[in-house]
């Protein structure tokens, strides 16, 4: 059976919440970025190879599949700038000591998280969207 991977922004979503351990606020929050962005790009990934039969490369997958979206029409290009936009943000949430934001302060990682949320379901709506057209047309 095919893992659904919008369960990982429904799991974003869980993160969200109020946690007792004060302790986990944060690696809740960078958990919840991470997963967001993990349900877009895989829907993205998937809507690639399983509906245009793109043969997805193991290795820079995440830029092949932002190229693919950004090369195209206005819906897609948008697509494929949030899933970049997401993808950085995601780097520093899974890598980095301290999340700056663009100015260099840390970073509001609530806000974000909840940001992420947010731009990431809109981006799997309009994925579920080309599908649907394609679908009907």
């Amino acid at each position: 059976m095919s893992f659904v991977w919008q369960e990982y922004l429904e799991l974003a979503r869980d993160l969200l919440a109020p946690s007792p351990n004060a302790a986990q606020v944060e690696a809740r929050l960078r958990c919840a970025i991470s997963r967001a962005y993990y349900a877009a790009f895989c829907t993205a990934r998937n809507h690639l190879s399983d509906r245009e039969r793109h043969r997805i490369p193991r290795l820079r997958a995440h830029q092949y599949v932002r190229d693919r979206f950004l090369s195209s029409e206005p819906v897609r290009q948008r697509i494929g700038t949030k899933l970049d936009e997401w993808r950085i943000k995601r780097n520093k949430v899974d890598y980095d000591e301290v999340v700056l934001d663009d100015e260099g302060s840390p970073a509001d990682l609530s806000k974000l998280a909840q940001d992420a949320v947010q731009d990431l379901h809109d981006v799997i709506q309009a994925i579920r969207r080309l599908a649907s057209q394609a679908d009907s047309g």
